[in-house]
């Protein structure tokens, strides 16, 4: 039984209910929601859709520039956490630095066919943080707004337009930016939702 791509009609249909219970069940099961900063985890959400053992290898790389001594297993574990959030209130920018050049340098790393692709994204919605260092993607950033995915609509614009820079021409980077459009928009009401419940909270 073969799968059916989502059309234009199925994601304008997507509604806030299966947003949520879709995205929200991959935060939880990921811990994100422990992680002690928005912005840190909008990224490592961003990192995690669709590899996640890399994502959590990047993050303890980047916990153990600053001596946090995590074994790099790709497992986003109590210790793990514990560094992370215990960097994060220590200095948020060269957390979120480190953790951004660290999933930089393993998409140089995947297949030529989606590289570039997944590098735009992240040069789109990802600046460093102002305290300083440049994109190691090679390309020219600005650092006025140090978090660039805002959520919301935004949120979802910037993720679609990443998404749609992909190059390859086989089935499965079409089937791949498919999807990426679909956990955008899910991924973006998502996000949305919680900042309007911490709000009312």
């Amino acid at each position: 039984m073969g799968v059916r791509c989502p059309d234009a009609a199925f994601m304008q249909a997507i509604g806030d209910d299966y947003a949520f219970s879709v995205l929200g069940k991959f935060w939880d099961f990921w811990r994100i929601d422990e992680v002690a900063n928005q912005q840190v985890a909008e990224l490592l959400m961003n990192n995690f859709m669709g590899l996640p053992t890399a994502a959590a290898k990047a993050a303890q790389k980047a916990c153990n520039r600053f001596q946090a001594n995590l074994a790099v297993d790709g497992v986003m574990g109590s210790k793990t956490l514990a560094a992370l959030n215990s960097l994060i209130g220590q200095n948020l920018p060269k957390i979120y630095n480190a953790i951004l050049a660290e999933w930089i340098a393993y998409l140089n790393t995947v297949n030529p066919t989606f590289r570039q692709g997944l590098l735009n994204r992240v040069n789109d919605l990802f600046q460093p943080m102002p305290e300083g260092g440049t994109n190691t993607a090679g390309v020219p950033v600005t650092t006025d707004d140090p978090v660039a995915n805002t959520g919301g609509t935004e949120y979802a614009l910037r993720v679609v337009s990443g998404a749609l820079k992909f190059k390859g021409k086989d089935v499965v980077a079409v089937v791949t930016v498919v999807l990426g459009l679909v956990l955008a928009l899910v991924s973006a009401r998502y996000l949305l939702g919680v900042r309007q419940r911490i709000a009312i909270a």
